[in-house]
């Protein structure tokens, strides 16, 4: 397996921002965006009709094509995350607001998150690899060569996610989104299959007063110290 690289933490902590920032000051790993999975599950039973309430139609149907693979391209000053399945470009079919509203569903199933976690580790014995999302660095790569936690108190998640809607043109009310988050808390904790904790070996980061530009920067310090020593 090569070297990866996990980030794990509660909603809002900013785990897929500070994964981009890596992979940009790291070229030889590939960014993988975990939620594509379960996206791309949505896709295809949407597509087909299959009810995705129903776990064991949703499994039967996406069992065989969950083979994705990941790239970039440029897009103005920074890189876009690229999802291919079969050689094919799929994100204009994965981040579609019917499909992201509906990926919860897969995300919730075991055997749906079992495949995913083979398909991943298939994957790392290809390529060096960022990742970020709850239990990659539990469930998934419990051997990864380093493994972050990212974290900050509920009040500077939920301001961050406002700002971030706000800049993206929409309209929520920040109460609504600490609403939002606290109880994605209790759901992610309490989860029966999967529940969010920190991995035993993880590098904790409360970025609670910390800027993302001061977080990326003090992770890279670690990275350079940790990858020296392979």
């Amino acid at each position: 397996m090569k070297t990866i690289i996990t980030i794990d933490g509660p909603a809002g902590g900013g785990k897929s921002t500070l994964a981009r920032k890596l992979q940009e000051n790291l070229p030889d790993f590939v960014l993988v965006d975990i939620g594509s999975y379960f996206r791309w599950a949505a896709y295809l039973c949407l597509k087909d009709g299959v009810d995705l309430t129903k776990r064991k139609d949703v499994y039967d149907h996406v069992k065989d094509k969950l083979e994705l693979e990941f790239g970039s391209e440029k897009s103005g000053k920074s890189d876009e995350l690229m999802v291919y399945y079969r050689g094919k470009n799929i994100n204009r079919k994965i981040f579609s607001r019917q499909v992201s509203v509906n990926a919860s569903y897969p995300s919730k199933y075991y055997l749906i998150r079992k495949l995913i976690r083979r398909n991943l580790r298939e994957l790392a014995k290809k390529h060096n690899i960022i990742i970020a999302g709850r239990d990659t660095g539990t469930y998934t790569f419990p051997d990864a060569t380093i493994k972050f936690f990212l974290t900050a108190n509920l009040e500077s998640r939920a301001k961050r996610r406002y700002h971030d809607m706000k800049y993206a043109g929409k309209k929520i009310a920040l109460s609504e989104i600490r609403e939002q988050i606290a109880k994605r808390d209790q759901s992610d904790t309490t989860e029966k299959d999967s529940p969010l904790n920190m991995p035993r070996d993880a590098i904790s980061i409360d970025n609670t007063n910390m800027t993302i530009k001061r977080t990326w920067e003090e992770c890279m310090k670690i990275i350079n110290i940790k990858l020296k020593k392979l």
